[in-house]
């Protein structure tokens, strides 16, 4: 059983894991995406935005606008350059540039036209382009066949790292953020799992320990009647008597965990119909009555006259008899018990109260438990299997009611099952 246990807690765990990686995961991998998107388009606007301003800026180097006694304002205002080249592809000028050392082995031939040029500190877009130069700058390059422009972009390198930068440390805090919903969403979605693995880990555990008492009366009960091989049966009648019991009781455990089982399948079968629930809680009462009475304990009964419902009869008589078998069990000899039902304007309340031991304050949902046994005095000497008022419960959670118990002051222990009343 240990190594179950700890194989299923183990199993437990994985899951968590693998769900908080799917959680983290997949929204980061979403979020990079569209950061790498957010970037790309970024940058094709400042290209797009580039190009445009230097084509507008070759339209007026190409008219002669900035040539001539303008060439320095080209430069130094707009960050366009123009290289002139001979006929056979050969630089005939330098730049103001402090990264001419770049440009300073540009051949014609070389230039690819509307393209980008990176150097270290900025981006030029370059252009090949056909001049008619004025008579000054002629009279400075007679040689004169071709030239190229540059224009520089002010929206220099430092300011796209500082943009990339810029996307990562928003990427990196969103996906801090993820991360923490992730795990909390991790630990709300397998909460239920958790608690149903170790409900059911714990019922196995109960079922082991409740039906080993049973068996083992069985076995010793009938090993003895074995051994006496001379004796009739008559002999050995209270022996089998007692091994009969035995198997009652564990084929009464077998139908409860069944129940229970349907119930938290949401599969309890109900059946609906009219009747009398006071008439047949009236007969109900009766055999304990009589069991009380024989043993000195005083009950008393207070039914409402002609309540008439649609339910499930069978269920209801399950969870009234239950109730009051538990008070039957855990009063002692001149202590009483009460059994009310009352109409109470759309429902009805079946209550049973005795004076008997009761619960200890903070144990009375503990008493919902399966096999729940607070102490001694709630041992399977009393020949319960410990699953009555979990079967109560669930009958009440099937039949849209609820359960209520508490301390019966000044002393004892009350329960109140209440349901919707309806007439169809």
């Amino acid at each position: 059983m240990c190594k179950v246990n700890r194989r299923v807690k183990s199993e437990i765990q994985e899951s968590s894991l693998l769900l908080t990686i799917i959680n983290f995961v997949m929204p980061v991998i979403v979020l990079v995406f569209l950061a790498s998107l957010v970037a790309v388009l970024i940058t094709q606007n400042i290209d797009f935005y580039i190009e445009e301003k230097a084509q507008y800026r070759e339209e007026k180097v190409i008219s002669g606008f900035f040539l001539g006694d303008k060439q320095a304002e080209l430069e130094q205002v707009t960050g366009t350059y123009v290289i002139y080249y001979d006929k056979e592809g050969k630089r005939l000028n330098e730049l103001a540039l402090d990264e001419e050392d770049y440009f300073s082995n540009l051949d014609y031939s070389a230039v690819e036209d509307d393209s980008f040029y990176r150097t270290k500190e900025a981006r030029y877009y370059v252009a090949k382009v056909e001049l008619d130069l004025p008579q000054e700058l002629k009279a400075v390059y007679p040689d004169y066949s071709y030239a190229v422009v540059l224009t520089k972009s002010f929206i220099e390198s430092q300011w796209l790292k500082d943009l990339i930068l810029g996307l990562m440390v928003v990427v990196i805090a969103l996906a801090i953020i993820i991360s923490i919903f992730s795990f909390l969403i991790t630990k709300m979605q397998i909460k239920p799992y958790k608690s149903a693995v170790y409900r059911n880990m714990q019922l196995v555990s109960d079922v082991s320990h409740e039906f080993n008492t049973p068996l083992a009366i069985i076995n010793t009960t009938l090993s003895t009647v074995l051994e006496k091989t001379d004796s009739s049966v008559a002999d050995v009648s209270d022996k089998l008597i007692a091994a009969m019991n035995e198997i009652k009781r564990l084929k009464k455990m077998v139908s409860d965990m069944l129940l229970l089982s349907r119930s938290d399948a949401n599969r309890l079968p109900l059946e609906f119909k009219q009747f009398n629930l006071s008439e047949d809680m009236i007969e109900l009462v009766e055999p304990f009555e009589i069991m009380c009475s024989l043993q000195n304990k005083e009950f008393k009964a207070d039914i409402d006259p002609g309540i008439i419902i649609t339910s499930d009869e069978d269920k209801i008589k399950q969870c009234v008899i239950v109730m009051l078998d538990n008070a039957c069990k855990y009063t002692k000899a001149g202590e009483s018990i009460s059994f009310v039902i009352k109409k109470h304007l759309n429902k009805i309340r079946f209550t049973v109260s005795d004076t008997g031991k009761g619960v200890t304050d903070g144990n009375y949902q503990k008493v919902f438990q399966r096999f729940y046994r607070e102490d001694s005095s709630r041992t399977t000497s009393t020949g319960g299997t410990g699953l009555g008022l979990s079967i109560v419960k669930a009958i009440s959670q099937a039949l849209g009611g609820k359960v209520l118990v508490g301390p019966n002051k000044p002393k004892g222990f009350k329960i109140t099952f209440e349901i919707e009343y309806r007439l169809n």
